[in-house]
C-alpha cells in the first residue's frame, strides 16, 4: 500500500507573507517618494557676510532681504546700523520696518531687534499676508538723528493650491488602500482554497 502525503500550507503562512512583500512594496515606494519629494536644502546665512552699506545721513544702512520659503508670506530683513562718520555700530538705535502692499494698499511693520553679540545687526520677521509686490522700507532713529530710507520692493508668490506635501500624502494613502485591498482578495482567496 502507498500512502500519499499531501502537504498542506498553513493558511496564515500565506498571509504572513502576503503581509511582508506589501510592507517591502509600500516601504520601497515611500522611500522613492520621499526622495522625489525632499523639501529643497535651507541654507543659513553666513555669519560674516554683511549687506552692501548705503551712506544715509548721519548713518551707514545695509539691508538685507532673505526670502524665506519655510512660511508662505514671511520674509527675514537683517539691518546694518554704523554710525557714517566713525563707522562704529549704533547698538541703542530704533529701526523699524514699514510694509505697503503695491495693489492694495494693505501696511504693515515689525520692529527690528540686535543682540549684544551683534550690536550693530537688528534682525525682523515680516508678515507678508498676500501675494504680490510688497514696498519695504526702514526708519533709523537713535541720538544721531532719524531717517527713513526706501528698501525696494519683495515679490510675494501665489501659493499652489497642492504642496509636494499633500501630493506625498495623496500617494501615500493611496498605497495604504492598495495594499488593504490587496490583503482582503488574498485571504478572499486562501478562504476559497479550504
Amino acid at each position: 500500500m502507498v500512502v500519499r502525503l499531501r502537504w498542506i500550507q498553513h493558511p496564515a503562512k500565506g498571509f504572513i507573507r502576503t503581509i511582508r512583500v506589501a510592507a517591502k512594496g509600500i516601504s520601497f515606494l515611500a522611500l522613492i517618494l520621499l526622495w522625489a519629494f525632499a523639501p529643497a536644502l535651507v541654507l543659513a546665512q553666513q555669519g560674516g557676510a554683511e549687506p552692501p552699506l548705503k551712506n544715509a545721513g548721519p548713518y551707514e544702512i545695509g539691508v538685507q532681504m532673505v526670502r524665506s520659503d519655510l512660511a508662505v508670506g514671511f520674509a527675514q530683513v537683517a539691518v546694518v546700523v554704523l554710525d557714517g562718520a566713525t563707522g562704529q555700530p549704533v547698538p541703542d538705535a530704533r529701526v523699524v520696518l514699514r510694509t505697503r502692499h503695491a495693489e492694495s494698499g494693505d501696511e504693515g511693520r515689525a520692529n527690528a531687534l540686535n543682540s549684544p553679540g551683534t550690536p550693530a545687526r537688528y534682525q525682523a520677521r515680516l508678515s507678508l499676508d498676500s501675494p504680490g509686490a510688497w514696498l519695504v522700507s526702514v526708519e533709523v532713529d537713535s541720538s544721531l538723528g532719524k531717517i527713513a530710507l526706501e528698501i525696494g520692493s519683495l515679490e510675494v508668490p501665489a501659493p499652489s493650491r497642492f504642496s509636494s506635501g499633500s501630493i506625498v500624502f495623496a500617494g501615500v494613502f493611496g498605497v495604504l488602500i492598495l495594499g488593504g485591498l490587496y490583503l482582503w482578495w488574498s485571504t478572499r482567496g486562501l478562504r476559497r482554497q479550504r
